[in-house]
């Protein structure tokens, strides 16, 4: 259950942006189905929203659970990703540096075929385009609905796909479970610099759990 739940978060997490034009927040809803039996009754621990603060090269990602909390500070320019995890009533910290998300970049080519579709969705009153991704091994697959009215970002595990455009929906699936994420709200407005401000408090989590995000 633990494994399924991190590779999940493991596809949101750490989320470079690939251009400077949409400033502003934007509020992601999250619904699971096809649980497996362990998991079922238990969506209330696991996360229901995500929020993205983005500014120019720099994006900051929250999610919520109530066994803890989750926020990663990207910066495109720099190439670089601070993950921040409260848990179990311990703060973390997981830093990656240029060179490590180029090696996480390297070992996902050629794991996934995207095809464009001609399908066309209008969310929060973007006119959204369809692309479906399949892993080779066929374990995962995902379905995005983009607008190309808002920079696109990578989504973590399936780095290197250039998607060629922002997702503001998107249906991921595994053999374990099917996850629902879907944009609530987009709100255009500055934002403060402040923000993307990583704060201190974290200590440093140890290499192990840090392999087990990147799975």
């Amino acid at each position: 259950m633990k494994k399924s739940l991190f590779a999940l978060l493991g596809l949101l997490l750490s989320i470079p942006l690939l251009s400077q034009d949409f400033e502003g927040i934007i509020v992601y809803k999250i619904t699971y189905t096809d649980l497996p039996a362990e998991m079922k009754g238990k969506e209330s621990v696991m996360p229901n929203t995500q929020t993205f603060y983005i500014k120019k090269t720099k994006s900051k990602f929250e999610m919520a659970t109530p066994r803890g909390n989750t926020t990663i500070f990207s910066d495109s320019e720099n190439h670089t990703s601070t993950v921040l995890m409260k848990t179990m009533g311990q703060n973390f910290k997981m830093t990656f540096t240029s060179e490590e998300l180029d090696k996480i970049d390297s070992s996902n080519t050629g794991k996934y075929i995207v095809t464009y579709q001609k399908e066309n969705k209008t969310i929060a009153g973007y006119v959204c385009k369809k692309a479906t991704v399949a892993s080779k091994d066929n374990k995962k697959r995902v379905t995005i609905f983009y607008t190309d009215k808002i920079q696109p970002m990578n989504i973590k595990g399936l780095e290197g796909l250039n998607i060629k455009g922002m997702p503001l929906e998107y249906i991921i699936k595994t053999e374990d479970m099917s996850m629902n994420v879907t944009v609530e709200k987009i709100e255009k407005k500055a934002i403060d610099d402040a923000i993307f401000t990583i704060p201190d408090g974290y200590k440093e989590m140890p290499e192990s759990m840090k392999t087990l995000l990147n799975q």
